[in-house]
């Protein structure tokens, strides 16, 4: 985790008593909050895919004209799926509907992942000169460290798979 400048903290013999409780009650309080901590976990893909993809169109004129059209459907596929989260959250059609939501979280992932590899086809073999990356190293690790973010991909898909399961009994 060094690598993006994650940090923990341990805290030994500190003193804590119920005042400290967010809730009496998990499982009453965290579907409530899910949906907003889940959707700013989705910033950092949307962000991570706009500065890709932004990158990936400066370098247009550099004879990567080819990849105009991949650029333009995932701009496209970015906004209609950052508006459906704005709207979602705001709307808070996520409490009943967690699911929608973490299948939003897994498709912006892979939209990030997809500008970054777009990013890299643009940029060619001078995106891995030192001076000349812009950024993308640091990018490239924040894509690696985006399936792993709590709850991660794998858990997403997991509870996916089960609901899907008891939908279907």
């Amino acid at each position: 985790m060094r690598g993006t400048h994650t940090a923990s903290l341990r805290f030994q013999g500190t003193p804590s008593g119920s005042g400290w409780l967010l809730h009496d009650d998990a499982q009453v309080y965290l579907p409530r909050v899910r949906p907003a901590f889940l959707g700013m976990q989705c910033g950092l893909s949307i962000g991570l895919a706009r500065a890709s993809l932004q990158s990936a169109r400066a370098r247009e004129d550099a004879g990567r004209s080819i990849l105009g059209n991949d650029i333009d459907v995932l701009e496209a596929s970015l906004a209609r799926a950052t508006d459906a989260l704005l709207a979602g959250v705001d709307g808070c059609a996520f409490l009943d509907a967690p699911r929608k939501l973490f299948a939003l979280r897994i498709e912006l992932v892979d939209l990030a992942t997809q500008a970054l590899q777009l990013e890299v086809q643009a940029r060619g073999g001078a995106g891995y000169l030192n001076s000349r990356h812009d950024g993308l190293p640091r990018r490239w690790r924040e894509a690696a460290f985006l399936p792993i973010v709590t709850p991660s991909l794998v858990q997403l898909r997991t509870e996916l798979a089960r609901a899907a399961q008891r939908d279907a009994a």
